[in-house]
């Protein structure tokens, strides 16, 4: 493959690709992107956890339980 030159998806600095697939510049910003996107689905997880844990403890209806199992799944990927 010929080199090219494209833009980190992190730091938006401009490499060059050896590889038709390479979006980060380096290994440290593809680590600190996985990072990133580890702690927002962290958070994302806690919120879910969270508002779940109201639902159940205020006798939410089924349909609102429900509504959060399918964003659990779609966040933590099906269990079934």
């Amino acid at each position: 493959m010929a080199e090219v030159m494209t833009t980190c998806a992190r730091c938006s600095g401009v490499f060059t690709a050896t590889r038709g697939d390479a979006s980060y510049c380096s290994t440290r910003c593809r680590v600190a992107a996985f990072r990133a996107r580890e702690a927002d689905r962290s958070r994302a997880v806690a919120v879910l956890l969270a508002r779940t844990a109201q639902a159940v403890r205020s006798g939410a209806p089924r349909n609102v339980l429900d509504a959060l199992a399918a964003d659990a799944e779609r966040l933590l990927g099906s269990s079934r």
